[in-house]
């Protein structure tokens, strides 16, 4: 025995009636997302800019010993800004794991900053752990801390320890070109 059901006329109506309130609400949110996506990406700027002093800078190592980082007379720095939460970062390590390929000198000097705990997890899931030193910023043990308030970011410090060149958030194919050229040339 088989049952057999009949949807009425105004059953019909009702359910088409409330897909259509779906697809005006999916909408509505989707282009709410959009606006909201492009009201952050316009307003996020970096604190850090061309000119802006970075090293010294301390913090502590995956063992929880102090560390800092100096300027470097001989030597410029780049360093790659993570935090192991930023689902950004997580997308631009390959682009890191590339420039420091390409970046095997004597002639530059890569650290990594984490923002937070468990940089050293976040490198060895990347393949970026050993690669270069890792300094780790906890705010609740430092009294200063320079004002990194974007992740990921890339930062080319000069011999002075200013930043020289800064890439904020994911690289795009031409900012990973452009990092990669600046890293060879400052390397050369």
């Amino acid at each position: 025995m088989s049952a057999k059901y009949e949807i009425s006329r105004p059953q019909i109506l009702a359910i088409i009636f409330f897909c259509f309130i779906l697809i005006g609400l999916n909408l509505f949110l989707l282009i709410q997302n959009q606006q909201l996506k492009q009201l952050t990406q316009n307003s996020r700027e970096s604190s850090i800019t061309v000119g802006t002093k970075i090293l010294p800078l301390s913090g502590f190592d995956a063992t929880g010993n102090k560390v800092e980082v100096n300027p470097n007379a001989e030597q410029k720095t780049l360093l790659l800004v993570f935090s192991s939460t930023c689902r950004y970062c997580e997308q631009n390590a390959s682009n890191w794991k590339e420039i420091l390929q390409a970046a095997k000198s004597e002639e530059i000097t890569v650290v990594g900053v984490a923002l937070g705990k468990d940089g050293e997890k976040f490198l060895k899931k990347h393949g970026l752990e050993s690669q270069f030193s890792t300094i780790n910023l906890l705010p609740d043990k430092l009294t200063q801390i320079p004002p990194f308030d974007i992740t990921p970011q890339t930062i080319l410090l000069n011999f002075d320890g200013k930043a020289e060149k800064v890439w904020s958030g994911v690289l795009d194919k031409k900012s990973f070109n452009e990092v990669l050229d600046t890293v060879v040339k400052s390397a050369v």
